[in-house]
């Protein structure tokens, strides 16, 4: 479902339509249910954003496992969670994973999907270091941001990157910063 995520913040999609939605076991708990339950609480901010230049969707999959994306001043790497040493992997075939970033403001993003790192770099080649101010993961309730888990120390990897898990679908903002 990490496919309605791309459509909506790449190509400015109005919806998105899984194939056979109706045959789905266990509806309440599926992967479509799942990425929906995060797609309805964006829908305001993907509207908002799409077709300004401030957001923007990517898909990975065993074929392209790494895709950088630049907004504002930052460059954000994401990678598929299992080119990563840390993550848990399932033998077979790598699954397709993704998402989107909103900015918000100059300097503070929301990341939304699943299954992948991000990394942040300055988009300028200046000799400047991007940092993590502050990283929540958390949910959107009637129209509202409500931050739950502070997202330092281990679950940043100590300030290197994001983390959104392939076993669900998550939101996280961040808020970035560069020094020298």
């Amino acid at each position: 479902m990490t496919q309605a995520f791309y459509a909506m913040a790449k190509h400015n999609a109005m919806g998105y339509s899984p194939f056979s939605i109706e045959s789905v076991d266990k509806p309440e708990i599926s992967e479509v249910a799942r990425s929906y339950r995060v797609l309805k609480q964006l829908s305001p901010l993907i509207l908002k954003h799409q077709g300004t230049g401030s957001m923007d969707g990517f898909l990975l999959d065993s074929t392209d496992q790494k895709v950088s994306i630049r907004l504002g001043n930052y460059l954000f790497t994401i990678r598929h969670e299992y080119s990563w040493a840390y993550a848990t992997k399932k033998a077979g075939e790598i699954p397709r994973t993704g998402g989107l970033i909103i900015m918000l403001e100059p300097e503070e993003f929301l990341i939304a999907g699943s299954g992948v790192i991000v990394t942040f770099e300055p988009a300028f080649n200046d000799g400047a270091l991007a940092g993590i101010g502050v990283m929540d993961e958390g949910e959107f309730i009637n129209g509202i941001w409500v931050a739950g888990r502070r997202m330092n120390g281990d679950q940043s990897h100590q300030g290197r990157h994001m983390h959104l898990p392939g076993n669900d679908y998550g939101i996280q903002k961040v808020r970035l910063y560069t020094y020298r």
